[in-house]
């Protein structure tokens, strides 16, 4: 399943694309893809649910809610899910840019 929005989708910017904008200042703004393909690689470091619980959150642009219903966890296993998901992928862009 993709992480990013598919060409020519109308419905919120992927998961890559809000995240290296959150990571991209205007004098980074060159390495664009560099930075892509770097979010790309940690992305795949994550287990399976991990992914698809980022990608219904930022692609899909669902609510904690229904992705909890989607992958028959609870609202609050979600969250935790979301929020240690996010600082692991934070941790593995850091170490790949020591």
């Amino acid at each position: 399943m993709p992480l990013a929005a598919p060409a020519g989708d109308e419905r919120r910017h992927g998961l890559i694309e809000l995240l290296v904008a959150s990571f991209t200042t205007p004098s980074a703004a060159f390495s664009r893809n560099i930075r892509e393909d770097r979010l790309q690689n940690a992305l795949r470091q994550l287990p399976p649910d991990q992914q698809e619980a980022l990608r219904l959150r930022y692609v899909e642009n669902l609510p904690s809610k229904e992705i909890a219903e989607k992958l028959k966890k609870s609202d609050a296993a979600i969250r935790v899910m979301l929020t240690r998901s996010l600082k692991r992928l934070q941790g593995l862009l850091e170490e790949e840019s020591k």
